[in-house]
């Protein structure tokens, strides 16, 4: 009877014990959740007019729009961002064409902003990081060297405007501009071989950034190659290494040798064109457009090249960057250049003409020298002005 009481008990106490457990586990897990950390970027707004909505875009690095959210009267939104963290994000605004980057990580970020006249007053405005992660701080230290950059080349750029406007004519203006030109050089030099060296000593999110964006015209296969051998595993997820693994391979597809990718437009009068169908001759592709005075003073010299070797069997295929609407300019261009025995292409996309991402396009003009079965032979540089004749003399032979 005592054993029976006693076994009872036991069996009791062990319960309770159980159910102590589970409240115990219980209350941490809940706990546990109060204290983790929000996933959603918070944003707050002052200034913002009665019965308005202000509505906040943010941009990638490539200007790309990531997404957009509403401020009401109440001032604050919470959300949780739809793009890929962690990258560096860009808030722009198009009217005053002023912008705020910041580092976005899940639940880390608080932006303030003070609006005036409806408008982001950027000075007055700020970002809040909740906890001082790595990015914060590569991010920190790197906005700091640019904000440095930036105020030194405004210094120069007002000198220069102090001096446009006492030597008006371009003789009394060649006669003084030299130091000023060095000077420029010089700083130029500078800023590229900072970023240049930052690349090289450190691995990080940044340093990508800086390859797509302050670096962007200076990388070649090599510099990216360097790039991809020394990154951890960590970052090889980040979005700014798929877009530099996607620019190496476009790069890497347009080196001398490789095969030009085609190119399908419309012509003049709308009909269908393709750069393929121009296999057999020697072709020099054209980027250009009627907008860009750099391709007007080109065009010359590409005309001369052609009455010079088309017997050779050289045929220039020009590709116009012209916008929406601009046909009539695109046409009276081609008519006053006297380009009309060239083969035009262009659907009026301007720099979304999927011709300008298919060829890596960051300025025109920009030329390629392609072979009659299809290889890259030159490109850029080495074909403009006076370089274009000694290179088709190199290759028409």
């Amino acid at each position: 009877m005592l054993k029976s009481l006693i076994r009872i008990l036991d069996n009791k106490i062990m319960k309770n014990k159980f159910l102590l457990t589970i409240l115990l586990v219980g209350g941490l897990l809940l706990f546990g959740c109060d204290k983790q950390p929000s996933d959603r970027l918070i944003i707050d707004v002052t200034g913002l007019e009665e019965n308005t909505i202000k509505i906040i875009e943010f941009y990638s690095y490539n200007g790309k729009l990531l997404g957009s959210t509403e401020i009401n009267h109440n001032g604050k939104k919470e959300f949780l961002p739809k793009w890929e963290e962690p990258q560096i994000v860009t808030i722009y605004e198009k009217k005053s064409r002023k912008k705020l980057l910041f580092v976005s990580e899940k639940g880390n970020v608080k932006v303030h902003l003070s609006l005036k006249n409806q408008l982001i007053d950027f000075e007055k405005s700020s970002v809040e990081y909740t906890k001082e992660t790595e990015n914060v701080k590569d991010f920190t230290f790197y906005k700091k060297k640019v904000t440095e950059f930036n105020d030194r080349e405004a210094v120069l750029y007002k000198k220069w405007q102090k001096l446009l406007a006492k030597h008006k004519t371009p003789e009394a203006l060649a006669k003084v501009r030299k130091p000023l030109d060095d000077a420029f050089g010089k700083f130029s030099d500078e800023k590229k071989n900072f970023f240049i060296d930052y690349v090289k000593n450190n691995t990080n999110l940044i340093s990508q950034y800086i390859g797509l964006t302050d670096l962007r015209f200076y990388y070649k296969l090599k510099g990216l190659d360097e790039i991809f051998n020394r990154t951890p595993e960590n970052l090889k997820k980040t979005v700014y290494f798929k877009d530099l693994k996607t620019k190496y391979n476009v790069i890497k597809n347009l080196s001398i040798g490789a095969i030009a990718p085609n190119i399908i437009s419309k012509d003049v009068d709308g009909k269908d064109i393709d750069l393929y169908s121009l296999r057999g001759k020697y072709v020099l592709l054209d980027f250009w457009a009627s907008w860009c005075s750099s391709c007007r003073k080109e065009n010359p010299y590409v005309k001369k090249a052609y009455q010079k070797y088309k017997k050779k069997g050289l045929v220039i295929f020009a590709v116009s960057l012209d916008y929406p609407g601009k046909k009539k300019s695109w046409l009276k261009a081609i008519e006053k250049d006297g380009l009309q025995d060239f083969y035009h292409a262009s659907l009026l996309k301007g720099w979304k003409d999927p011709a300008a991402k298919t060829y890596n396009l960051t300025g025109i003009p920009s030329p390629y020298l392609i072979s009659p079965e299809g290889k890259i032979l030159a490109k850029g540089y080495s074909l403009r002005e006076e370089k274009l004749f000694k290179m088709l003399e190199k290759h028409l032979k």
